[in-house]
């Protein structure tokens, strides 16, 4: 098979991956936070009831999170880099990551949690969640690691648009969303991103929607 020479984009037009960034670090506080309250729970060996239910809801948002960021990469970032790159680019590895990660596992964990909180069903959930998380923190390392670096030197900008426009249509609640990104990104990293025009319309945005959020996480997250 030929293979076609794509070249790669001048530098002034590289794509800039900080979106990408980003959302691993939010993947990775969000993987931490709950495997961490998950195993308090259980060394607690109970939760009051109303504790575990949004503890619960808050499992399955990080969940969706986590699947709709690897459905752009499955279904947009690999088909992309793949024609950029040519039929020599190997991805089976990091796709086979994604189906190998227990996402299933952890929603039953997190449900029967919700609905008897004990610290059989705490346990359960807490090593799920920690075996998730390790998983997780290598494989975004390796994406960081291989995948960034072809995506700056092959894709244009505008392919890399149409990534981050997937990116952006998870369908969860913008309140958690962005209270989440807000928490790890300096105002520096969110102009780079957004512009600065934007970035200030998300502020106000944030402004409004941060202290329900912070009340909600405090709920599912905090002291037992």
């Amino acid at each position: 098979m030929t293979q076609v020479h794509h070249p790669s984009p001048p530098a002034d037009r590289t794509p800039d991956t900080i979106g990408m960034l980003i959302a691993h670090r939010v993947l990775t506080a969000d993987l931490a936070a709950v495997t961490a309250a998950a195993g308090a729970v259980a060394r607690a060996g109970a939760s009051d009831p109303r504790r575990a239910t949004a503890f619960a809801a808050y499992v399955a948002h990080v969940i969706e999170a986590l699947h709709h960021h690897h459905s752009v990469e499955d279904d947009v970032l690999w088909p992309l880099l793949e024609r950029a790159v040519g039929p020599h680019l190997d991805l089976t590895e990091l796709r086979d990551d994604h189906a190998d990660l227990d996402l299933d596992g952890v929603l039953a964990a997190a449900t029967a949690f919700g609905a008897a909180a004990d610290e059989s069903t705490a346990t359960a959930l807490a090593r799920r969640l920690s075996a998730l998380q390790d998983a997780l923190v290598e494989h975004l390392a390796e994406e960081e690691r291989m995948v960034l670096p072809l995506v700056e030197e092959h894709l244009s900008v505008q392919d890399w648009a149409t990534v981050e426009r997937r990116a952006g249509q998870s369908g969860l609640p913008i309140s958690f969303e962005l209270t989440r990104a807000w928490a790890v990104t300096t105002h520096e990293e969110r102009v780079r991103l957004l512009g600065p025009v934007q970035a200030r319309l998300m502020g106000l945005l944030h402004g409004l929607v941060a202290r329900r959020q912070r009340r909600r996480a405090q709920l599912a997250l905090g002291a037992t």
